[in-house]
């Protein structure tokens, strides 16, 4: 799942694999000569090398694909990297922001010059907020990002995300505009990039701070998602021991896929991260905890 939804970015990171039930050896018959014996205890399940929590590395993030792309001008704020596009007047008002699942207004703000402060919301329920922040010389941005948990009890989110600007602001446009880069993630709290996951019998269970779970088996069959308004069903397909392949649906339209690989060590599970609605591949690395 992993996703940085363009517009409010909301995020999340999931999925993992195998565990292989041991049955006990038969037991002996006891003759009459002979005390019963004691049957063997059963051994405990093989666990998955997915089993437990990870916790994504900011530094370890790598993007390739499509830039960012964004314009103020005239009084009018524009995504057209954002899925789905976004255009608004940037007057501070809620805005209508139709087929984004997260945010059904955006309200944009010009702050200063260089400063940009977006606030994202569902049924009137702010969602997040997201402050856009040109540096003096135009040539780096950094995007600041709070999350409301999506489900009762669930963790907020957090994250800070640098790009290098790619192409100038046009004339008399906000310096925001133009297209940029994404270089780095600075900081990344709450339930950003965290994820647990359960392996019981033939079925994976994954869980965020957040409150999103699904419980899915290896089938490539779709699967229920709860708590995560930009997907209801997941399919898995395992590859390896150490490697599977989860694909997120919403409405019956892939939206996403996601190839989650252990190290030998156990220690470090690398994600890869396709997303088609922004054409943007995100690679990121996790630890477990």
């Amino acid at each position: 799942m992993h996703k940085l939804v363009a517009g409010l970015a909301v995020l999340a990171i999931a999925s993992p694999l195998t565990a292989v039930a041991q049955t006990a050896p038969a037991q002996s018959a006891a003759t009459k000569s002979a005390p019963a014996k004691t049957a063997p205890a059963k051994s405990a399940p093989t666990k998955s090398a997915f089993d437990g929590t990870w916790k994504t590395t900011p530094s370890s993030m790598s993007w390739s694909g499509k830039p960012s792309e964004y314009d103020l001008s005239k009084g009018v704020f524009s995504c057209a990297s954002c899925a789905p596009p976004v255009k608004v007047k940037a007057d501070g008002t809620p805005q209508p922001y139709v087929g984004n699942p997260y945010i059904d207004t955006l309200a944009v703000t010009t702050v200063d010059d260089h400063t940009v402060r977006s606030v994202g919301a569902k049924a009137g329920k702010q969602r997040g907020v997201q402050t856009y922040k040109v540096s003096a010389d135009g040539k780096i941005l950094t995007v600041d990002f709070a999350g409301n948990p999506l489900n009762p009890g669930g963790a907020p989110t957090g994250i800070s995300r640098t790009y290098a600007r790619l192409t100038p602001a046009p004339a008399g446009a906000h310096a925001i505009s133009g297209t940029w880069r994404r270089t780095g993630t600075a900081a990344m709290s709450g339930a950003a990039g965290v994820n647990t996951f359960k392996m019981e019998g033939n079925m994976l269970h994954w869980s965020s701070p957040g409150g999103e779970s699904y419980a899915a088996g290896f089938d490539g069959k779709p699967y229920p998602v709860k708590g995560d308004p930009g997907m209801d069903n997941v399919s898995l397909q395992k590859v390896s021991a150490n490697k599977i392949v989860e694909t997120d649906w919403r409405k019956g339209k892939k939206v996403d896929t996601t190839t989650w690989t252990v190290s030998p060590s156990g220690k470090t599970l690398t994600m890869v991260d396709n997303d088609p609605e922004t054409g943007v591949v995100t690679t990121a690395k996790a630890t477990k905890q």
